[in-house]
C-alpha cells in the first residue's frame, strides 16, 4: 500500500508556523534555506533543492538540504534540467519521479519576483509516497509566501536605497548653496551665475520629489501584498472549517442513504399505528433543536440519560440515550419513557435519527457555504486594486467589515468585538485606499491586544463628516512619542516585525483625502484612533 506525504493532525499547526516564520525573514538570502529546513522539518520532505540562472543563463544549484559535495551532479542531471528550464520558462508546477542516489517522486515549484521566475524549489519524497492534494496545495501556498516574501524585501531595499540616495542629493545640495551663499557674500559680480545653479539645483530635486511620490505609490501596494501574505494562514483556516463541515454532511447524507431509508420505512408499515405520533414528535424535538452541546456536556447527557433508562428498565439504554443526545433530545423525555418500553420503540428511535439527520446535514451545508462564500467575497473585494486611480461611491462600513472578515481567524482568538454604526451616507473616495487605512489601523490594535481584549468601533456623521473610531484595550501608546507615530520608519514594533511605514501611508491617504486622524491613548488602557473624512468631497486638487 503507498503511503500518502501527509500528516492531517499536526498539518495545519505547522503550516501556520511555517508562514509565521517565513513572513518574519528579513534577509532575501535566508529565505531558501529556512523555506527548505522548514519543509523537511514539517512536512517529512526527504530533501529540497533551489535552482536559478547564473549570469550565463545556466542552470546551477543555490541551495540544497543534501549534504554531498556531489549534489548538483546528482540533482542536477540532463532530464532534470529540461524540467528546470520548462518550469522557469512557463511558470507552471511539475511533479516527476527522478533518480539520485534513491527513486524520488519530486514537485518542481516556480518561485516568482516581480511577475517572473526567477528560481524553482525541488521537494522530494521517496518513490514509494505520494503527494495529497492538500500536500501540493501547502507547497504551493508556502513557495506563493517565500516569493511575496522575497519581492517585500527586494522593494524594502530599493526603497532604502532610494531613501539614501535622496538623502546623498539633499546634503550634496545643501552643500552646494552653502558654497555658493558664500561666494555671493565674496563676489557680486557671480550673483547671476549662482542664481542659475540654484535653478538647476531645484529642478533636480523636483525631480527627485516626483520620483519619490511614484515610489511611495508603489509601497503603498507592497504594504498591501505584505499585509495580505500575512492574512493567507488565518484565511486558508477559516475556509477550511466550512468546507470542513460540508464534506462531513455529505459523508452523513451518503451513509444515510446507502442504509436504503425506503427499506426502513416499510418496515415502519408493520409497526401499530399508534407509534406514528411518537415518530412525529421525535422528529418534531429534534429538528428544532438548535443548541451545540460540547464534547464534555454530550458525555454528561448520555450518563444521565442511561441511568434514568435503566431506571426505568428500559432494554438498550445505552443506545437509546446516545441516539437522543445526537438528536438534540436530552430534556424533559418523561413522556417518551412508557414508549420506550416497547420493543417497536427502538426501531423508530432509529429511524427518526437518521432521517432528522438528514435535514441537519442540509443546514450544516448551507450554514458552512454561506461562510465559505462571504470570506471568499471579502479577499475579492481586499485584493482589488483599481488601476484607474479614480474616486467612486462607496460604503466605508462595507470596507471596515471586510477587512473584519479576513482578520476573523486572529479577532475569534480571544477579542471581543463591539459594533456601534449609525446610517451614515456613501462617500466619495479611492476605495482601495481607505480599506489599507482599516487594514492597519486594525492590524496595529489586535497586535496591541496579543489578541485578547475588546475592540471597539464607532462610526457616525458629524458636521459634514464621516468619523470613524477604532478603539482597543491594549498595552497604549506612550504621550511622548505621540508625534512620531506618523513618521516614515518609526515603528515600536520589535526588529522585524514592521517596517515603521504603515501609519504613515494612512496619514497621507487620509490626507489626500482631506480628512484627518487624532490618537488618544492611556498606558495598559488602551488605543483610539479618530479619521475624519468629508461627506461632500469634491476633491478639486485630487484627480
Amino acid at each position: 500500500m503507498e503511503k500518502t506525504v501527509f500528516n492531517e493532525k499536526k498539518h495545519h499547526e505547522h503550516f501556520i508556523k511555517a508562514v509565521q516564520y517565513i513572513v518574519r525573514i528579513t534577509s532575501q538570502q535566508d529565505v531558501h534555506e529556512h523555506l527548505a529546513s522548514l519543509i523537511v522539518n514539517f512536512f517529512e520532505a526527504n530533501w529540497v533543492a533551489f535552482t536559478q540562472y547564473d549570469k550565463n543563463q545556466e542552470i546551477i544549484l543555490h541551495y540544497c538540504t543534501i549534504e554531498d559535495k556531489d549534489a548538483d551532479q546528482l540533482i542536477l542531471s540532463t532530464s532534470n534540467r529540461k524540467i528546470v528550464s520548462d518550469v522557469l520558462n512557463s511558470g507552471f508546477m511539475a511533479i516527476e519521479a527522478i533518480e539520485t542516489t534513491e527513486s524520488y517522486m519530486t514537485v518542481f515549484l516556480p518561485l516568482q519576483e516581480k511577475n517572473q521566475t526567477k528560481s524553482v524549489m525541488l521537494v522530494a519524497h521517496k518513490a514509494s509516497d505520494k503527494f495529497s492534494n492538500d500536500l501540493l496545495n501547502t507547497y504551493l501556498a508556502l513557495a506563493g509566501i517565500a516569493s511575496t516574501t522575497i519581492e517585500r524585501l527586494s522593494y524594502e531595499s530599493e526603497l532604502r536605497n532610494h531613501r539614501d540616495h535622496l538623502e546623498d542629493l539633499v546634503q550634496a545640495r545643501t552643500s552646494e548653496l552653502e558654497l555658493k551663499n558664500k561666494r555671493l557674500e565674496e563676489e557680486i559680480k557671480e550673483r547671476k551665475l549662482a542664481q542659475k545653479l540654484l535653478k538647476t539645483a531645484h529642478d533636480e530635486l523636483k525631480e527627485t520629489l516626483n520620483n519619490l511620490k511614484l515610489t511611495q505609490a508603489q509601497l503603498i501596494e507592497s504594504e498591501k501584498m505584505a499585509a495580505l501574505g500575512q492574512l493567507i494562514a488565518g484565511v486558508a483556516h477559516e475556509i477550511n472549517s466550512p468546507l470542513g463541515a460540508i464534506r462531513a454532511a455529505v459523508n452523513n447524507i451518503s451513509n444515510t442513504l446507502s442504509q436504503r431509508l425506503d427499506k426502513q420505512f416499510m418496515l415502519l408499515k408493520n409497526i401499530p399505528q399508534h407509534f406514528d405520533a411518537f415518530f412525529e414528535n421525535l422528529m418534531a424535538r429534534s429538528l428544532s433543536s438548535s443548541n451545540a452541546l460540547s464534547a464534555k456536556e454530550e458525555r454528561k447527557y448520555r450518563r444521565f440519560l442511561s441511568k434514568l433508562l435503566d431506571e426505568q428498565g428500559i432494554p438498550e439504554a445505552s443506545k437509546i440515550s446516545n441516539y437522543l443526545v445526537m438528536m438534540g433530545i436530552y430534556k424533559d423525555i418523561e413522556s417518551f419513557l412508557p414508549l420506550f418500553k416497547d420493543p417497536h420503540s427502538f426501531k423508530i428511535l432509529e429511524m427518526a435519527y437518521k432521517s432528522s439527520g438528514l435535514s441537519r446535514s442540509a443546514q450544516i451545508i448551507s450554514t458552512a457555504s454561506e461562510r465559505a462564500a462571504k470570506i471568499v467575497f471579502a479577499l475579492k473585494n481586499y485584493a482589488h486594486f483599481d488601476q484607474n486611480d479614480k474616486m467612486i461611491m462607496a460604503d466605508v462600513i462595507d470596507g471596515v467589515e471586510t477587512v473584519l472578515t479576513l482578520y476573523h481567524n486572529q479577532l475569534k482568538q480571544g477579542i471581543e468585538i463591539k459594533r456601534n454604526y449609525e446610517n451614515v451616507p456613501k462617500i466619495l473616495c479611492y476605495a482601495d485606499e481607505l480599506n489599507q487605512v482599516w487594514t492597519n489601523l486594525l492590524h496595529n490594535a489586535i497586535h496591541a491586544m496579543d489578541l485578547k481584549g475588546v475592540l471597539t468601533i464607532n462610526i457616525s456623521s458629524e458636521n459634514q463628516q464621516l468619523i470613524v473610531r477604532i478603539e482597543d484595550t491594549g498595552k497604549g501608546i506612550p504621550s511622548e512619542i505621540f508625534d512620531k507615530i506618523f513618521d516614515p520608519f518609526f515603528t515600536t514594533k520589535a526588529a522585524g516585525e514592521g517596517s515603521g511605514l504603515g501609519l504613515h501611508i494612512v496619514k497621507k491617504i487620509i490626507t489626500k483625502h482631506q480628512g484627518t486622524i487624532t490618537l488618544e491613548s492611556e498606558i495598559d488602557k488602551g488605543s483610539c484612533f479618530t479619521v475624519r473624512l468629508p461627506i461632500d468631497n469634491e476633491m478639486k486638487g485630487a484627480k
